[in-house]
């Protein structure tokens, strides 16, 4: 397992969408994770009514995320 800590230096708030933002601190480059917290099954049907294609989904049970 590949851990890479990142440095939240701002915390971005949507609503219903947040992001946090800062850097990897093992390089320095920039990291962005986003959060949302909408329903997936609204989100999804507002997706396919806007004609948009299918996401490619990626199984992640090796991801670990630490909010301390």
């Amino acid at each position: 397992m590949i851990e890479r800590p990142v440095h939240i230096s701002r915390i971005v708030d949507h609503g219903s969408v947040v992001s946090l933002l800062g850097q990897y601190d093992d390089d320095g480059s920039p990291a962005r994770i986003t959060l949302d917290h909408r329903p997936f099954v609204h989100f999804w049907q507002d997706w396919a009514k806007a004609g948009h294609p299918q996401p490619v989904l990626h199984d992640a049970d090796e991801a670990t995320l630490r909010f301390e």
